[in-house]
């Protein structure tokens, strides 16, 4: 799963928002993908002061659209940039939420 960046705007703490990303095999275009990698099981931050729930998942194509919710529990700045990991039945890959954290 290549890296993504999921830019949430403004955020404020203790309050979700939904977010999507987009992911893709990481098998090359034209052999055969690993069945299982387009199953999302879960999403989970790796940042102790966020969490994360999936909501759903969809494939289009080759490419599988991942809707998940983002809570700030608490942020020193006012800036946060969480890794998530996205575990599907063959792996995990990684991308990052980027948000401006508002009081």
């Amino acid at each position: 799963i290549p890296e993504s960046i999921v830019i949430a705007g403004k955020i404020s703490p203790n309050k979700p928002v939904e977010l999507e990303v987009e992911i893709e095999s990481s098998v090359t275009k034209g052999k055969t993908q690993p069945t299982g990698w387009d199953t999302i099981r879960s999403v989970q931050s790796l940042d102790a002061n966020t969490k994360t729930e999936l909501i759903s998942s969809k494939r289009e194509g080759d490419r599988v659209r991942v809707q998940f919710r983002l809570t700030v529990l608490k942020s020193n700045n006012a800036f946060v940039y969480a890794p998530i990991a996205i575990v599907t039945e063959t792996g995990t890959g990684r991308c990052f939420v980027a948000a401006v954290v508002e009081p």
